[in-house]
């Protein structure tokens, strides 16, 4: 396990630990205006082409016309707490916290993310 790895667990059991209650809020929060599961998993594309499914809390419902922000999500959005869980995918080994986030899955083969893959 290198130094790098190591401070990413580190760093992540302890934003974890400091965070836990807002993640916990955030989670009752869309679980109550939503009425469904308050987390979500995100597919994107690393720089070595390895598709990572993120945790992230769900800020969006969905509607006959697309996908519509709620109250509850444009608070996390705004603040980027919807991200927060995404600590669980560095103590996995999925994300380090000093890359770069992934680009979406569709966007792969076209523009800044099909450079990156290409890296």
């Amino acid at each position: 396990m290198t130094i790098r790895r190591l401070g990413d667990i580190a760093m992540a059991l302890a934003l974890l630990y400091v965070c836990l209650p807002v993640i916990v809020l955030g989670a009752v929060a869309v679980w109550v205006e939503l009425a469904a599961a308050p987390f979500c998993r995100v597919e994107r594309v690393t720089r070595g082409g390895r598709i990572v499914r993120l945790w992230r809390l769900r800020i969006v419902r969905d509607t006959e016309f697309g996908p519509k922000l709620t109250r509850t999500g444009a608070l996390l959005h705004r603040y980027h707490l919807e991200q927060i869980p995404q600590l669980l995918n560095v103590m996995n080994g999925d994300l380090s916290l000093l890359a770069p986030d992934g680009t979406r899955h569709e966007a792969v083969g076209t523009g800044k993310a099909f450079a990156l893959r290409q890296r």
